[in-house]
Order: C-alpha cells, then sequence, then structure tokens
C-alpha cells in the first residue's frame, strides 16, 4: 500500500496551520514584550522564532510518520490517519509555541 500521499497531506497540512499559529503568536508576543527595550524585545523575538521553527519541524515530523504507523499497525483507513496525524502534530507543535513564549519572555528579563 501507498503510504507516501497520506504522510505528505498530513505533513503539509500541520505545518501550515502551525505556520498561522505562529503568525498569531508572534502578535501575542509583542504585546507580551510591551514595555521592554528594543535589545530585549530582539532577542525575544529570535529566540521565539527558533524555538517556534524547531517545534513546527518536530511536528511535522510527527505527522510525517503517524499516518503510515496508523494505516499498517491498526488498519486504519487513509483519511482517519491523516486526520489524527494532523491533530497530533498540532497538538504538539501548539504547545511547543506555548513553550517558546514562555522561553522568549524569560529572554526578555534575562537581558533586561
Amino acid at each position: 500500500m501507498n503510504y507516501k500521499t497520506p504522510s505528505l497531506i498530513s505533513a503539509l497540512i500541520t505545518i501550515l496551520v502551525l505556520l498561522l499559529l505562529a503568525v498569531i503568536g508572534a502578535v501575542f508576543m509583542l504585546v507580551l514584550l510591551n514595555g521592554f527595550s528594543e535589545r530585549a524585545g530582539g532577542a525575544a523575538l529570535t529566540s521565539a522564532i527558533v524555538c517556534q521553527g524547531i517545534g513546527i519541524l518536530l511536528s511535522g515530523l510527527l505527522a510525517w510518520r503517524l499516518p503510515r504507523m496508523f494505516m499498517e499497525r491498526f488498519q486504519w483507513n487513509g483519511p482517519l490517519a491523516v486526520t489524527v496525524s494532523i491533530l497530533a502534530g498540532t497538538f504538539l507543535g501548539g504547545g511547543l509555541s506555548l513553550i517558546s513564549m514562555f522561553i522568549s519572555v524569560f529572554v526578555a528579563e534575562a537581558v533586561r
């Protein structure tokens, strides 16, 4: 059975959703960093972008691997495996994005 198409669809949709969430998160970061200097805010935004980038890559990798596992081991059909993989990748990426926001605020405070 061909597992490449469901894996590709799952990874691409997960990455696109997480990129959209990253843009929305960047707006919230600007609100969180209100009152910090430009130097501290720049360092915080840089750390947030790096952390979110790593989180998006890890989530995309998870969403790439899960459909094959679901279809081989659990005998799920393609759409169900893709849907669950997208949800799992999005939840992982959202959690890592939230953690990156906290890390960036700590970085801004440390630079201050």
